[in-house]
């Protein structure tokens, strides 16, 4: 039995888009597999903001202090230049979850170097060095001109934050429910498979029950 269900299930609260159209996102993927630079810069530029959040969020405050989110979203943007020939995408959630798993490579690599460093207090490495790679240098995404004002890009900024601050403090079962159907717009089989539920109606249960811890963190962050 397929449950049909939308892409995914957005709050006004979180700032997250509606996903693009998922055919001219599938015609610039096929474009870049042909080795059109244009069409991979306008296909990150889709989903840059999922991605970058995601990517937030997964790499904790901690990690946040000494490292920044847009150096691994721009590692993972040229990962993704040499992977694009190999991926077949199915629909929006496997994009977004293919550049998201590319990402959390980033995160774990940029994670254990950072430990090694710790434990090797005579090495001296520049911070903007941690996520580079062999001394390969990549060209960055180049997101278009034009958009917003600065003072709405501060206000949804900060109300992204808030949101984003409030998922990050969700148990990890939570956090990855929310993660996986709101930012990824992923499916429930698929869901349900990730997060080890042994049904749909199982995991829509543990959904509902992570929009309620959420919806309560946001009230108690926007009472400050």
């Amino acid at each position: 039995m397929t449950h049909q269900a939308p892409p995914c299930d957005n709050s006004p609260e979180s700032g997250i888009h509606p996903v693009p159209d998922l055919g001219e996102s599938l015609i610039l993927v096929r474009k870049a597999q042909e080795g059109d630079r244009e069409a991979l810069n306008r296909l990150f530029e889709r989903y840059y903001d999922r991605i970058y959040r995601i990517v937030r969020i997964r790499m904790g405050a901690k990690l946040r202090t000494v490292l920044e989110t847009y150096d691994i979203v721009q590692e993972t943007c040229a990962v993704a230049v040499r992977k694009i020939g190999d991926f077949q995408p199915r629909d929006h959630a496997s994009l977004i979850q293919w550049l998201a798993r590319i990402a959390e490579n980033q995160i774990h690599d940029a994670r254990d170097k950072m430990e090694a460093i710790k434990r090797d207090k005579s090495k001296e490495v520049a911070l903007d060095a941690v996520t580079a790679r062999d001394g390969e240098s990549y060209p960055g995404l180049q997101l278009s001109a034009g958009g917003p004002g600065p003072s709405t890009i501060i206000a949804n900024s900060e109300l992204k934050e808030i949101y984003d601050s409030c998922v990050e403090a969700l148990p990890q079962e939570y956090r990855e429910l929310i993660l996986l159907r709101e930012y990824a717009g992923a499916s429930w089989e698929d869901i349900t498979e990730k997060v080890g539920r042994p049904n749909v109606h199982a995991a829509q249960e543990a959904y509902r029950r992570a929009q309620i811890k959420l919806a309560s963190l946001l009230r108690q962050r926007m009472r400050r």
